[in-house]
């Protein structure tokens, strides 16, 4: 599991095609689901297994906000924490003391990420793919100096 930035700069190197599948940690705002969106639309071209979960879903009107903005990609929604509110306040718990809803979130993500097929001839190609980009566009700067 990796925590990538946000948005483009994900696009940056090639990392993004090389996990089974990515969640995009998306709050009830237009800014979030802009994110989500941004994205999609950058990993059109490579088959990136994509999954929105929810985070800091207060009530069914954010809930439902989400569902009707990314539709069939949210798998499920975090709640408000107070177990990861306290962590974040410098005392951290156990992950047994995580709320049974957020705590059934986490199983539905390793849920799917087990029944996500590997695609490893694609890995591989791609990895070529962005490393020869990458190798020709540093040779173009080079060239500039």
């Amino acid at each position: 599991m990796v925590d990538m930035t946000a948005g483009a700069d994900a696009f940056a190197s090639g990392l993004f095609t090389r996990f089974d599948r990515t969640f995009i940690v998306c709050e009830p705002t237009v800014r979030a689901v802009g994110v989500y969106r941004q994205y999609l639309e950058y990993a059109a071209d490579y088959k990136v297994a994509v999954s929105v979960v929810g985070n800091k879903v207060a009530d069914t009107v954010d809930e439902t906000f989400l569902r009707g903005q990314v539709g069939a990609d949210l798998l499920a929604c975090v709640g408000v924490s107070g177990h990861v509110r306290a962590a974040e306040q410098g005392h951290p718990g156990p992950i047994s003391g995580l709320e049974p809803a957020n705590g059934a979130v986490l199983d539905a993500m390793c849920s799917i990420v087990d029944t996500t097929p590997r695609d490893w001839a694609r890995f591989t190609r791609q990895a070529v793919q962005f490393h020869l980009r990458n190798a020709v566009a540093w040779t173009e700067e080079d060239g500039d100096a």
